[in-house]
Parts: structure tokens; C-alpha cells; sequence
């Protein structure tokens, strides 16, 4: 099943922006089922730390719907997050999260996040001149002892702001992702 959404916004500041947000879920998979989720630190593919953040924002959203959530903070003394994404779920990833009762594994990635100058100028003024940006994230869900994707979601924010930044601009996108986390199932039925 797959699902967009586009969300475009003014602000006080004159600024205009535009979210695109596609999600994607394996058919007759129940989130609901997962009881424990694992997020793995988000990524960027040349800076690993670039959007970091984002595997925060991911958490914290799967806890406000009622998962039980396993942070990167928790997982990092367990998995190497950074061969974790080199080189993916290796037999050896997999029976660590086996062994942590991880029904469901959450990575993410910043494929893209940059932002230019709207109009030029001296850069002293750049703190009162537009900026344009730009940003797209990448969020998986996968079941960790086969790596077979349950769910996914994509979101691409564009805008432009007076003071607008790279990291503004990646907060947005991972708010977008955070309103379609599926709400956690609570009937008796779900999961079954």
C-alpha cells in the first residue's frame, strides 16, 4: 500500500516551503505486531553523523503511538552502528537484535540536505537574506533475522526562509515522517 501526501506552507517570515511524503508498508504487514523497535542513528552516506537527529525525532515519534522503542543511544554498545550500515545485517548484527527481542529494526538516511543563497550578495547579510533548501530522508523498517522491509517512508522538503538552514530544513523533513508513523494497533485482532 502506498500513500502520499503534499504539504505546503507560508509562515510569517515570507517563507513558502513544500513537503513531499511517500510511505510504503509490505502487504498485510501490522505494525502493531512489533513489540520492541530498534533505531539504528540515522546516516548521510559521505558524513555519518549528518542527521542524527533524525533517528531521535524517529524514536520519539514510535513512542508517542505506544511502541516499545530501543533508542541508538541503548543499541550502541550492542552494534556497531557505523558497520551496521557499511555492511547491513550480517548473521552476526542479526543475532545481536535476536537477542535484544528486536521484532523490527529502523534505519535512516539523509540522501540529500543543502541549502544556497537565494539571490546572492555579501555574505554579511546573510543571517537577513533568503535561503533556499532543500532535504530528503530515507526511513526503512526491517525485519531483523530476514533484513525484509516492512515499512518505509520518504519525505523531501524544499523552502525558503529568511535565516532558513540545513538543519531546519532536515527538522521539517523528519516531522513530515513523524506524522505518518502508523498509530500502534490496540485491538485484539491486529497482528494476528
Amino acid at each position: 500500500m502506498k500513500t502520499s501526501h503534499l504539504l505546503c506552507l507560508s509562515t510569517l517570515v515570507l517563507s513558502m516551503g513544500c513537503t513531499t511524503v511517500s510511505t510504503m508498508s509490505k502487504p498485510g504487514f501490522e505494525m502493531g505486531r512489533c513489540k520492541k523497535i530498534a533505531v539504528a542513528r540515522f546516516g548521510h552516506p559521505t558524513m555519518p553523523y549528518r542527521g542524527a537527529d533524525g533517528g531521535e525525532i524517529m524514536a520519539l515519534g514510535l513512542v508517542k503511538r505506544g511502541y516499545s522503542v530501543l533508542d541508538s543511544s541503548s543499541l550502541a554498545p550492542v552494534i556497531d552502528q557505523d558497520d551496521l550500515y557499511e555492511s547491513g545485517l550480517t548473521p552476526e548484527i542479526k543475532g545481536k537484535l535476536k537477542s535484544l527481542g528486536v521484532d523490527a529494526l529502523v534505519m535512516g538516511t539523509v540522501v540529500d540536505a543543502g541549502c544556497s543563497m537565494a539571490g546572492g550578495g555579501a555574505a554579511a547579510l546573510a543571517p537577513f537574506r533568503k535561503s533556499r533548501c532543500r532535504s530528503t530522508v530515507l526511513v526503512k523498517m526491517l525485519e531483523p533475522a530476514t533484513g525484509e522491509l516492512l515499512w518505509g517512508a520518504t519525505a523531501t522538503e524544499t523552502g525558503e526562509a529568511v535565516g532558513m538552514n540545513e538543519d531546519m530544513a532536515l527538522l521539517k523533513t523528519m516531522e513530515s515522517i513523524d506524522a505518518v508513523i502508523p498509530e500502534i494497533c490496540r485491538e485484539p485482532q491486529c497482528g494476528s
